[in-house]
């Protein structure tokens, strides 16, 4: 397993990030706990994780995705690097003609099992999942598409520390199972495993970490905050932020939730030693190591 990155986030996103672990945590020791047959006796995640030396894309469920047609594109290149894809964009991956090599699912709610319904077939896509919070009506769905699944286990601690870890703990009950540094988000955790198959570069579709819509009542986690400020609307707006991406130019809503996403990964991003393209075409995702421009420009260079 590959040694952990120290991270040392905002205090905001620290509280958020704790706040978010407790709220969560006992429906993922749950669904471990339900999962723990499959998950010993299923593949290791680490059997197929090695050093390739190739280019990636990721694609992730960002608006952006539709609005700059970046799946008809994919399609059309001739790009011969590994495609990983998140649930979310497994089906419209394959429907535009992509089958990725990889997807993935870490989010512990059971409507991730809707991304696995109605696909195509004998489709060759692995599905690598997060054994420490899976729900197991999606162990199910996958199962019956018919589709192997690789597992790994999310460092909720570092094992390196202690010999009594909660996440070596679950290593050894797992059998072993590969133990991987989760930023919390589907998309960020792709982008690590392909940093551990050595990829380079890396590049991101779909990446969005923010709203196009600066409603904060329409963005995903208000209700979230609503919760964390026990009803005082007024509060809630201190966690939301307006934007502009100065390479794409497009403004954005952000709250504090995809910032403790965004802050958790370009912690990972700046201390890797892969590059880093982002082709998103608009959202909050910039700075630090990544590199901006559009997919043509980064098919041109890289394919």
């Amino acid at each position: 397993m590959p040694e952990p990155l120290e991270v040392k986030l905002s205090e905001e996103s620290q509280y958020l990030l704790d706040f978010t672990l407790q709220k969560m945590m006992p429906v993922w020791m749950s669904n471990f706990a339900k999962n723990l047959h499959e998950i010993r006796y299923g593949k290791n995640a680490g059997d197929i994780i090695k050093p390739l030396k190739q280019p990636a894309i990721i694609v992730g469920a960002g608006p952006s995705i539709y609005k700059n047609n970046h799946l008809e594109a994919l399609a059309k290149s001739n790009f011969k690097g590994l495609i990983f894809s998140t649930d979310r964009m497994l089906k419209p991956c394959i429907d535009c003609g992509i089958e990725p090599t990889y997807a993935c699912s870490v989010d512990g709610d059971i409507k991730i099992a809707d991304f696995y319904k109605k696909l195509p077939t004998k489709i060759k896509t692995k599905i690598l999942l997060c054994a420490t919070t899976i729900n197991p009506l999606v162990v199910q769905t996958i199962s019956e598409q018919n589709l192997d699944i690789y597992w790994f286990l999310s460092m909720l601690d570092n094992p390196y520390k202690s010999m009594v870890s909660l996440t070596r703990a679950m290593h050894y009950m797992t059998d072993g199972k590969f133990i991987l540094q989760t930023p919390a988000q589907v998309g960020a955790t792709l982008w690590n495993i392909a940093l551990c198959f050595t990829c380079t570069p890396i590049i991101l579709l779909g990446f969005d970490f923010s709203y196009s819509d600066l409603n904060p009542k329409s963005s995903l986690y208000y209700n979230h905050f609503l919760e964390l400020c026990k009803g005082d609307e007024e509060k809630v707006k201190s966690f939301y932020k307006i934007g502009e991406n100065p390479h794409f130019k497009n403004i954005h809503l952000v709250d504090g939730i995809w910032l403790m996403y965004k802050e958790l990964f370009m912690l990972l991003i700046n201390s890797a030693p892969c590059e880093t393209i982002n082709c998103t075409g608009g959202g909050s995702l910039w700075g630090g190591k990544i590199k901006s421009m559009t997919l043509e420009e980064a098919l041109r260079i890289y394919v």
